[in-house]
């Protein structure tokens, strides 16, 4: 009987794919390469497969012998980037992202990457920068908006944040955490009333976004509204049970009306809902 070719096994592991068993195709795809070795196909197979599996350092071997076999391939490039960030090497990241906009210099998902890298370094001048190249590829980039208006923000650039976050906001007018961040910038600015429009209509625009409810709830809060405040706080709880912060200033707000019985009420509503989720 004449032993399985490495086409048939590469024929047996994209089926076992298609049949969502990663494992068995995995091995498929093994066998193919030890029969021929030189297929940049399924060493990039591979790589997908033990990525999805999160053993990143398998995966990181088949996308690099895939990209030796086949140098400059964008989709295997930018997996290799990826994989290297979720292992924590910012370095190797940042050099194969730069390779990837070198192959497609309009790739906002990797510009956008490298500003996340870059904040996380400390270093914004750089985020912004990469944020920038992210919301100039793809203008409708909600999350690029969102923290290139956050990283201005951080530096105190408020008026370059002012018009991002107009810009932002003419470019997805139906984004409500661009509303919400908008909010927070009026709110750093001084301008309260301004920042209580910006809220609501990030409400509006997504009636389960904690954070705006928390950010009206904070305003209230400044002005010693305490019973406003809390409302508002308690419904950023009710839409983000697990939020820390919103839960923090709940309970200020609780114990500086002395609602002592409410406020272990909504604790032991959280510990309930943490042991459910632990459990689970």
């Amino acid at each position: 009987t004449q032993a399985p070719s490495a086409e048939l096994y590469v024929s047996l592991g994209e089926a076992l794919v298609h049949q969502e068993e990663p494992a068995a195709a995995a091995i498929a795809y093994s066998r193919s390469l030890a029969l021929q070795p030189h297929q940049p196909e399924i060493h990039y197979a591979l790589g997908i497969i033990y990525a999805q599996q999160q053993r990143w350092g398998q995966a990181i071997c088949h996308y690099e012998e895939a990209l030796r076999l086949r140098p400059n391939w964008f989709d295997v490039m930018f997996r290799l980037a990826r994989a290297f960030h979720r292992i924590g090497e910012s370095a190797r990241s940042l050099a194969t992202y730069q390779q990837v906009v070198g192959c497609q210099p309009d790739c906002a998902e990797a510009y956008f990457s490298m500003g996340l890298l870059y904040r996380q370094q400390g270093n914004y001048c750089e985020a912004i920068r990469c944020y920038r190249q992210a919301v100039f590829a793809r203008p409708s980039y909600v999350k690029a908006h969102e923290h290139l208006g956050t990283a201005l923000v951080h530096i105190e650039a408020y008026e370059a944040a002012d018009v991002i976050y107009e810009q932002a906001i003419t470019a997805c007018p139906s984004a409500a955490v661009l509303f919400k961040d908008l909010g927070h910038l009026r709110l750093a600015q001084g301008n309260e009333q301004l920042a209580l429009v910006n809220y609501r209509q990030a409400i509006a625009l997504d009636p389960s976004l904690s954070a705006a409810y928390k950010g009206i709830g904070s305003l209230y809060y400044r002005n010693q509204s305490l019973q406003q405040a809390a409302h508002y706080f308690q419904q950023a709880v009710s839409h983000a049970p697990h939020s820390a912060s919103a839960l923090n200033y709940y309970a200020w707000t609780l114990a500086e009306q002395g609602r002592w019985a409410v406020l272990l009420d909504c604790f032991r509503h959280v510990w309930v809902a943490e042991s459910n989720f632990v459990a689970a």
